[in-house]
């Protein structure tokens, strides 16, 4: 998940609005996929890692998100925790929820003062996502273990980055 470039500049320099942006796109996340868990109770919770990278492939200040997600809830029941996979689970689902994210982050910048209504407004009509993309297409098996670590190999780099020598 990414966010248009005006707005990249505000997260770079407040580690709360970071916070509360990752915050507002996972409880949209959450909540798309709990839709699409239809034996899942209401109280089921979706598992998962992020990291925020704050530069972009030529070390440019570039902050966004990196989500490995569950293509499903967890949910405790009698016999322990059990999984539910979602179902119909389609781009024209990940494009609303993008949609969802998108106008509930505009309304965050509106309120904390850092965009206008007018300057929301106009960012709504830009098309293709305008500029909140949210990419859903790499799917792991649940035994490929390579692939995994495939996947998750950026975030163990981005963790380890002050473990290199000269570094602190």
């Amino acid at each position: 998940m990414t966010l248009p470039k005006r707005l990249r500049y505000f997260l770079l320099r407040d580690s709360q609005l970071t916070g509360h942006v990752l915050q507002i796109g996972l409880r949209v996340i959450e909540r798309t996929l709990r839709e699409h868990c239809p034996d899942a109770p209401l109280t089921a919770k979706y598992g998962g890692i992020t990291y925020i990278h704050r530069l972009g492939s030529t070390l440019n200040a570039h902050l966004h998100y990196h989500s490995c997600l569950m293509e499903g809830v967890f949910a405790q029941t009698e016999n322990g925790l059990r999984f539910y996979e979602t179902v119909g689970l389609t781009q024209k689902v990940i494009q609303s929820a993008q949609e969802t994210i998108r106008k509930r982050l505009l309304r965050l910048f509106v309120r904390r003062g850092l965009l206008s209504s007018d300057e929301s407004e106009q960012m709504l009509t830009w098309e293709n996502g305008g500029g909140f993309p949210l990419h859903a297409q790499v799917t792991i098996a649940a035994n490929d273990r390579e692939g995994l670590e495939r996947l998750l190999r950026p975030a163990d780099l981005c963790c380890r980055a002050t473990e290199l020598p000269g570094k602190r």
